[in-house]
């Protein structure tokens, strides 16, 4: 039995939305590299891996960490190097996989140097693999591509450091996440998409590139081609999301997770109290933002509810005054962000296409 709140995972529609992705970057010749922090699972990275991953993306040295754990071989840092008490672990880390760490300021370099430099098992080779991050729209990390000096720049002095090697581009339009319709999904995949290429252009110049990044789900899946790239970074498409639903690239039949939830109250008509509030669903309506979303999260059993309000521990439903909903019904809810949601819960309780409960993964959040 699954008490709640807890989180489910359908396994059935987990391998199909993994084996669905994996088809698509075979069928248009890109590589995938998942974004692992949408799961935090060793499990999942196995089953990514196998199903022809090329390796990881992750957002710290926690999923670093525990890449390593299933052996994963090619791990990528997607956010710049900067603390120094990370060094030690990233130089041991460096002895079994093939580390690329993300910059986009000389800055990042310094950090770079003084972490790998004077590291004496790197004697005749290199230590890691740089990519420059490429600002696509989102305005939050990378250079713009249009800013070719400091692109050029950037390039002569990672060439300068002989245990550094440039070996690409990468991006993330985030502002994605915005789009009210798939019609501006698919215009910023092309914005995305034609960021990279522009920068790529500038840099060949001073080194071959092997690797020409794009990613986020939607981008992705909303993407017509992907001419001139060669590497995508998705990580919701394990699960999808309501806000993949509603910006078109994913329906409610493929969201493999959800938060199970019990009815406390109806203190009235109009209203009902669940044991489900931020501490299991977040305060995340959509990353980055999206006014398309008015709920936190979709109820799968009374659609017709609306998630309006939560606390910690508590979740408020506004539900039509003839709704059945009583104190003591189960509920499960399909979370606005899954990578929000995951990251609330130390474990994930999986179940087979009926709903029963096949294992209990570990999901390794915190920090």
């Amino acid at each position: 039995m699954i008490s709640s709140p807890s989180l489910i995972c359908d396994i059935e529609k987990l391998k199909q939305n993994i084996e669905r992705m994996q088809n698509r970057c075979r069928e248009h010749g890109v590589l995938l590299r998942p974004m692992v922090k949408t799961h935090k699972c060793a499990e999942i990275i196995r089953m990514q891996l196998d199903a022809g991953a090329t390796g990881v993306l992750v957002a710290n040295a926690r999923e670093a960490f525990l890449a390593r754990s299933v052996a994963c071989r090619d791990i990528t840092l997607a956010y710049p190097l900067v603390q120094k008490e990370l060094f030690p672990f990233y130089q041991e880390l460096t002895e079994e996989a093939e580390l690329t760490f993300t910059v986009d300021s000389m800055e990042h370099l310094v950090f770079l140097k003084e972490c790998f430099a004077g590291f004496a098992k790197f004697s005749g080779r290199k230590a890691v693999k740089v990519l420059i991050k490429i600002d696509s729209g989102l305005h939050r990390l990378g250079v713009l591509p249009e800013d070719t000096e400091k692109l050029e720049k950037l390039a002569k002095a990672v060439l300068d450091l002989p245990f550094l090697e440039l070996c690409g581009v990468s991006t993330h339009a985030g502002q994605v996440y915005a789009s009210q319709a798939l019609e501006e999904v698919k215009r910023i995949a092309m914005i995305e998409q034609e960021a990279v290429r522009r920068a790529s252009e500038v840099l060949r110049t001073f080194a071959p590139l092997s690797r020409v990044a794009i990613g986020s789900t939607p981008t992705v899946l909303g993407a017509d081609g992907f001419e001139g790239i060669n590497e995508v970074r998705p990580g919701n498409y394990v699960f999808y999301d309501v806000t993949q639903v509603k910006l078109g690239v994913a329906s409610l039949e493929q969201c493999a997770l959800k938060v199970k939830a019990s009815v406390l109250s109806r203190p009235n008509l109009h209203h009902a109290v669940i044991n489900t509030g931020s501490k299991q669903l977040g305060l995340d309506k959509g990353a980055h933002g999206s006014s398309t979303l008015g709920s936190y999260g979709y109820v799968l059993e009374h659609t017709e509810a609306e998630l309006y309000r939560l606390s910690e521990e508590l979740g408020w439903l506004k539900v039509p005054p003839q709704s059945s909903l009583k104190a003591g019904d189960e509920l499960h809810i399909i979370p606005n962000h899954t990578c929000v949601t995951a990251s609330c819960f130390r474990s994930l309780q999986v179940v087979d296409g009926q709903g029963a409960l096949m294992d209990s993964w570990k999901i390794d959040s915190g920090n």
